[in-house]
């Protein structure tokens, strides 16, 4: 969160922490990690990341 705070600025990341526990609140937050590491794995070349992410989904598919 650092790294992000040095590049936003403070009030940018308030805000997005404000948005980010918005959205949880709204969405559940099984479910807001199946759509973060849906668009990981869509965002990124890596196999190893679709790999892992194949093996992790089912697991939090059984919380929600």
């Amino acid at each position: 969160m650092t790294k992000i705070r040095e590049s936003l600025g403070i009030e940018e990341c308030f805000m997005l922490q404000i948005l980010l526990g918005k959205w949880i609140a709204k969405k559940g937050g099984v479910a807001v990690l199946l759509m973060v590491g849906n668009l990981i794995t869509k965002v990124t070349k890596s196999k190893k990341d679709d790999e892992l992410w194949a093996k992790i989904k089912p697991i939090i598919k059984k919380y929600k």
